[in-house]
């Protein structure tokens, strides 16, 4: 895996799904068609602790704080909320819905078969940022896309030294 610079031309927009794990995340996203899209995210704080030699993530792995599925049924214009590194949590439960902002991310992607998959790729992204000097400083988001009959799972951070 590399880590890379992401430059997010758009906003994405998902609404709320109710799934307890990833576990469920994934397997939804097995069951859904091509190009089908998921969101989940976590504050850095609930899902990593730091250490003396770099962070590494919570056992067991912490259920999202916030997941959901793109709806291409949703206007440009149908949510006045921004959801940059510093919106409130409570505003995406009262909407059920939330965007991710276009701009800079950092970024990393790979091919999820299973939870698994998933925590080392997270757990990858986050002792990578920590170790290249770019530490992950408020939430941390995986974007899951089904393409080419499989499910890519992107992980991606905003961040304060981009």
């Amino acid at each position: 895996m590399e880590l890379y610079t992401l430059h997010l031309q758009k906003a994405l927009r998902y609404e709320r799904l109710c799934v307890p794990s990833l576990d469920a995340l994934l397997g939804r996203m097995g069951e859904s068609g091509e190009g089908s899209e998921s969101l989940a995210f976590w504050d850095i704080d609930t899902l990593a602790l730091e250490g003396d030699d770099g962070p590494t993530l919570r056992e067991p792995l912490p259920a999202p704080l916030w997941a959901g599925s793109a709806s291409t049924a949703l206007e440009a214009t149908a949510l006045p909320l921004s959801a940059g590194i510093n919106s409130p949590l409570e505003a995406t439960q009262d909407t059920g819905i939330y965007t991710l902002d276009k701009g800079r991310y950092l970024f990393c992607q790979a091919r999820a078969a299973s939870a698994a998959d998933l925590r080392d790729q997270l757990e990858w992204f986050v002792r990578e940022g920590w170790w290249s000097g770019t530490p992950i400083r408020h939430r941390i988001y995986l974007r899951l896309v089904r393409e080419d009959g499989k499910t890519a799972a992107q992980v991606l951070a905003r961040n304060t030294q981009l």
